[in-house]
């Protein structure tokens, strides 16, 4: 497993001219380093995740101990680290 760092990608923001480009923004860590809560929980993403549109049934995700596994239909799985408060995924999605 990888650590990577989420990073949003916005394909249809247009600039202050009002020209076309694709925007990423990168997430920040709180100072401990941690992107989400100790406690969270998988239940605790879908409400969020049903408010971002997101189609449940394309939906795997599932609390495995220190890890949070989620996978969208044909996208790489990404593992949250509860313990460390970190994002992971296969090296193979990487490469």
């Amino acid at each position: 497993m990888v650590k990577v760092i989420p990073v949003e990608t916005e394909k249809e923001y247009r600039d202050k001219f009002g020209k076309k480009t694709q925007m990423n923004r990168h997430w920040q860590s709180e100072k401990s380093g941690r992107f989400f809560a100790a406690n969270l929980k998988a239940e605790q993403l879908k409400p969020g995740l049903i408010k971002a549109r997101v189609k449940l049934e394309n939906l795997l995700l599932n609390d495995e101990g220190d890890f949070i596994s989620y996978m969208y239909k044909s996208r790489p799985m990404i593992k949250l680290n509860v313990k460390e408060g970190q994002f992971y995924t296969p090296a193979s999605a990487i490469e």
